[in-house]
């Protein structure tokens, strides 16, 4: 009975070794989507703060109408468990809205952030539809 124990707990170990290495990446690559599609500053909105759907947020980042807002809200809900974004719901539930925290507030064009950033949003090959920093989209806010 005490090897079964063992083993279980070994099992249970293993289980969140990988779950805690899972977040290692998972969080910087969130982090990195958010920034090259300028989601802090569609949320902003020079100062309103107001809380957007993942919907609403592509709307405004990606006009064209590309992006799926199921996997960007995945991504937000995931950064408010790390104090990026705070988390909004409708009266009757059935919509979620986000807006930036002082964490999140960072990402936006008005702070002064981007030599903080270089590292974690490389600027975009030559060719790339999204130019980010490339482009000069970014640089010198």
């Amino acid at each position: 009975m005490e090897d079964a124990n063992r083993i279980k707990e070994a099992s249970n170990e293993a289980r969140i070794a990988i779950l805690e290495l899972a977040n290692m990446i998972s969080v910087p690559m969130s982090l990195n989507a958010v920034v090259r599609l300028n989601v802090a500053d569609a949320i902003w909105q020079k100062g309103s703060n107001t809380p957007l759907s993942a919907s609403q947020i592509l709307e405004r980042v990606l006009p064209t109408g590309s992006g799926d807002a199921e996997n960007l809200q995945r991504i937000l809900r995931m950064l408010t468990s790390y104090g990026v974004f705070s988390e909004h719901f409708n009266a009757d539930g059935s919509e979620r809205k986000f807006s930036l925290t002082e964490v999140g507030q960072t990402l936006a064009s008005h702070q002064s952030r981007w030599p903080l950033l270089w590292g974690l949003c490389p600027p975009a090959p030559p060719g790339c539809a999204n130019g980010g920093m490339a482009a000069g989209a970014r640089g010198g806010d």
